[in-house]
């Protein structure tokens, strides 16, 4: 059997001259900031699950479902909620930005979404605090920005994991 030609490359698909390294790269930040956004889910729903007992009645049960999707659901929810609910307050600068970088390569391919362009200014900032380039509204990730990114998200588990128990 043949392989079928190759398609033009047309829309939203990588350009031809984005790397088989850039596009690894781009997987591995997706990958980053999942692990590092379902821990802070987690911990945040665990830890405030073990001071109450949300499974106490249907009331409390029916409150506690909501109150927790409205709190898992971004990271600025999640943020607040690390505030209000355990008085936690991180540096979360860093983290914000690489929420970017990862917006940017899960809903633009690596380029900067048509949210992103609308607040160019804001996101530049936040990606500029992570040192991450960007030329042509695309993100030019390297081996370095990883290694970055990996601490930036480590020394954030350990805080809230530490702060939250």
């Amino acid at each position: 059997m043949r392989a079928l030609p190759r398609p033009p490359v047309h829309g939203r698909l990588a350009p031809p001259d984005v790397t088989s390294e850039q596009v690894q790269r781009q997987a591995t930040m997706v990958r980053l900031m999942s692990i590092t956004e379902s821990f802070c889910a987690t911990r945040l729903l665990d830890g405030a699950e073990a001071t109450m007992n949300p499974g106490a009645n249907e009331l409390t049960s029916i409150i506690w479902d909501d109150a927790a999707i409205d709190a898992t659901k971004t990271w600025e929810s999640q943020k607040d909620a690390f505030k209000k609910w355990f008085d936690v307050r991180p540096d979360w600068t860093e983290i914000d930005g690489l929420a970017e970088a990862r917006n940017a390569v899960a809903h633009g391919l690596g380029s900067l979404t048509r949210r992103q362009l609308k607040s160019r200014a804001s996101t530049m900032t936040k990606l500029g605090r992570t040192k991450i380039s960007v030329a042509n509204d695309r993100l030019l990730l390297t081996d370095a920005d990883l290694v970055r990114a990996v601490k930036k998200c480590r020394d954030l588990i350990a805080e809230l994991d530490e702060l939250t128990r």
